[in-house]
């Protein structure tokens, strides 16, 4: 909690996208939700809902059309959602910015049992770090190779 006010993690607020996504394909047209929901990347910061558009135009189309239903849907979902930011893919704030990643929870259990057993050996670093640092270093490596 911070102000007073629950804070959704990263993962309540991808479970929260993905029942928003399931309500407004009902509510939308095939055509627009495919063309204008779907390829956003979710993501968190406090209790925003952060949205990643593809490009600039996306992010206009979304901002003028959309944003209101958006935040309508995902509010009547959890409350507690401030707002709706949207920003283009390459718009980034390291520091404050938490893509959400959805893991297989077998991918997840393996990682956790893995930690516990090297833990001795990663002194100062919680899961959660240990956990970023071998996703970083996989996507890397998969960058440097394709």
């Amino acid at each position: 909690m911070a102000d007073g006010k629950l804070i959704l993690t990263a993962e309540e607020m991808l479970l929260i996208w993905e029942k928003a996504l399931e309500v407004l394909k009902r509510n939308l047209t095939p055509a627009a939700f495919k063309t204008w929901i779907e390829p956003v990347v979710p993501g968190a910061e406090r209790n925003s809902l952060v949205l990643f558009c593809p490009n600039t135009f996306c992010l206009d189309w979304l901002e003028s059309r959309y944003k209101f239903i958006i935040l309508k849907t995902v509010q009547s979902i959890e409350p507690s959602i401030e707002e709706i930011v949207l920003r283009e893919e390459g718009q980034v704030n390291d520091h404050k910015r938490q893509l959400v990643l959805k893991v297989d929870e077998d991918l997840y259990d393996l990682m956790k049992q893995v930690y516990e057993k090297e833990k001795n050996n990663s002194i100062g670093r919680t899961f959660e770090e240990y956990f970023t640092q071998m996703l970083q270093s996989v996507c890397q490596e998969r960058m440097d190779a394709g």
